[in-house]
C-alpha cells in the first residue's frame, strides 16, 4: 500500500509539473501573439469636433471607412459621445467620413456604398433635417488619431411674404439652382435642380417655416414666387446675386406692394449669423450688385457678417495675418486646423484633396512665408500652441527637431533654427495647410 501511495504521489507531482510547464509555455506564446498582432497594422481612431466645440448634440453619428479604391470597409453608428470608433488597418490610404442627421427616415443610403455614391433626400430636393458632415483622407503609416470637424452641409431657408392680397388661396416659392445630393466625399451634385416650398398664412403674413437644401455652385440664386388667386395665378421672380452657402441661414422677406418692409431675425444655434434679404414682388430687381471683381489671382472670395482679425480664430481656422482692403473687405491668410506627418512625395496629394467647412484649394507655406512664420513665432510658439489647443486646433511641434514642409514640398523649415533645407525622400515631415481668402462683409 505504501509503495502504491508513493507511485500516486509521483504521478501527482509529475502532473503538476506538466501543468506548470504548460502554463509557462502559454504565457510565452501569448507574448509572441501580442507582438504578431501589432505587426499586422496600425490603429486608426476617430476624434470628432465641431465649430462650437460641443459635439454631444450631434449624436448619433454615422461613420463610414473607405479604402483607397473607394470601397466600404466598415460602417458604424456611434450612439453617444462615450462610444468610439477605432480600427486596425494595414499601411495604405483611407478615407474616413462622418455624418450627423443621416437617418434612413430622411435619406436614401446605399447598403454597401462606394465613396463617390450620392446621398439623396427621400423628399428629392427638400431636406427635413439638417445634415452635418466631415471627411478626412489618411495616409496610414503609423498609429493615427483622425480629427474630423463636423459642419452643416445644407443651407437653411425661411420665407416671409407680406401684403399678399386677401383673396390669395396659396403661396409657393421655388428656389433654383440647388443640388439634389451630396457624395460621401462631401461633394455636391451641382445638377441645377429646384425645390418648391409651400407657405402657410399666419395672420397677415405667409410663412414657409424652415427648410434645408444642398447648395449649388452658381453666381446667383433665383426665386420664383407664385400667388394663387381666384382669377388665376400670379408669378414673380427675384434674383439674389450670390450662391447659397452651407451652414448659412437665409431669411427672405418679400413684399407684394412697393414700400412695405419688415424687420425680423432668423437665427439658428450653432450656425453662422443669418443673412436677411428684403425684396419687392412687383418691381424689377437691379443686377448691379453682381459686378464684383472676382478675378483676384487664385484667392477664394467669401462673404461673412464679421471680418477676420489677425491672430484670432475665425470659424475652424487660425487667422495668421490680415491685409485691409477697405472697411468692408480684407485679405486673410488662414492656417488649417489639421496637420499630417508624411513623406514629401505624398504631401501634394494630401493637401490638394484637403477640405474643411467646404473650403478647399489649400496649399503649403511658400519659402518666404515659412521664414516669416518661423521668425514671428520662434520665441512665442508655446503661447501660440496653448491658444491653438484651447480652440481644438493641432499645435506646431519643435521639441524633437521636427521640420515642416514648404515650397510645394521641396523644402523644409523648423522652429529650432533658421535653416531652409531640401526635403529628403525617406524622412517624414509635418504638413500644414495655408489658404489666402478675400473676405467681404455681407451687405
Amino acid at each position: 500500500m505504501k509503495k502504491q501511495s508513493y507511485y500516486n504521489y509521483l504521478r501527482i507531482c509529475g502532473l503538476i509539473a506538466t501543468i506548470m510547464m504548460s502554463a509557462c509555455g502559454s504565457y510565452s506564446l501569448e507574448e509572441e501573439s501580442e507582438g504578431a498582432t501589432s505587426s499586422k497594422g496600425y490603429q486608426m481612431s476617430l476624434n470628432v469636433r465641431s465649430n462650437s466645440g460641443d459635439t454631444e448634440q450631434y449624436y448619433p453619428l454615422t461613420v463610414f471607412l473607405f479604402n483607397e479604391e473607394g470601397e466600404l470597409i466598415e460602417r458604424k453608428e456611434l450612439v453617444d459621445k462615450e462610444e468610439t470608433f477605432s480600427k486596425t488597418l494595414g499601411k495604405g490610404n483611407y478615407t474616413l467620413t462622418a455624418f450627423s442627421g443621416l437617418s434612413e427616415e430622411f435619406f436614401d443610403i446605399p447598403e454597401t456604398p462606394q465613396i463617390n455614391d450620392i446621398l439623396h433626400s427621400q423628399t428629392k430636393t427638400k431636406i427635413e433635417t439638417p445634415l452635418l458632415s466631415g471627411q478626412s483622407k489618411i495616409s496610414l503609416t503609423e498609429n493615427t488619431q483622425v480629427n474630423i470637424a463636423l459642419s452643416y452641409a445644407v443651407s437653411a431657408l425661411n420665407f416671409s411674404l407680406q401684403s399678399v392680397p386677401e383673396d390669395a388661396t396659396g403661396v409657393e416659392v421655388q428656389v433654383t439652382p440647388i443640388s439634389s445630393g451630396i457624395s460621401f466625399l462631401g461633394n455636391y451634385t451641382n445638377d441645377n435642380q429646384s425645390s418648391t416650398f409651400s407657405c402657410t398664412q399666419i395672420d397677415k403674413s405667409w410663412e414657409s417655416g424652415t427648410f434645408y437644401v444642398f447648395p449649388s455652385e452658381s453666381n446667383r440664386t433665383n426665386l420664383s414666387i407664385t400667388i394663387k388667386r381666384p382669377g388665376g395665378n400670379e408669378t414673380y421672380s427675384y434674383t439674389y446675386t450670390d450662391m447659397l452657402q452651407p451652414a448659412q441661414p437665409y431669411h427672405f422677406t418679400g413684399t407684394y406692394q412697393e414700400g412695405v418692409s419688415m424687420g425680423s431675425t432668423f437665427e439658428i444655434e450653432g450656425w453662422k449669423p443669418s443673412i436677411g434679404i428684403d425684396f419687392n414682388l412687383n418691381e424689377e430687381v437691379s443686377d448691379e450688385n453682381n459686378n464684383d471683381d472676382t478675378d483676384v489671382d487664385t484667392e477664394t472670395i467669401l462673404r461673412a457678417p464679421q471680418l477676420p482679425v489677425a491672430d484670432k480664430i475665425w470659424g475652424y481656422f487660425y487667422v495668421w495675418k490680415v491685409e485691409t482692403i477697405s472697411e468692408t473687405e480684407v485679405i486673410a491668410t488662414l492656417i488649417s486646423p489639421d496637420q499630417w506627418r508624411v513623406l514629401a512625395a505624398d504631401a501634394p496629394g494630401i493637401i490638394e484633396e484637403y477640405s474643411i467647412d467646404h473650403l478647399d484649394g489649400w496649399r503649403m507655406f511658400t519659402m518666404d512665408e515659412a521664414k516669416e512664420f518661423k521668425k514671428q513665432f520662434a520665441s512665442t510658439l508655446d503661447e501660440l500652441n496653448y491658444f491653438l489647443d484651447d480652440n481644438g486646433l493641432d499645435r506646431f511641434y519643435r521639441n524633437d527637431g521636427e521640420r515642416y514642409l514648404c515650397e510645394e514640398a521641396t523644402k523644409t523649415f523648423s522652429f529650432n533654427n533658421n535653416q531652409i533645407l531640401n526635403a529628403g525622400k525617406t524622412v517624414k515631415y509635418y504638413l500644414r495647410g495655408v489658404k489666402t481668402v478675400r473676405v467681404k462683409l455681407e451687405e
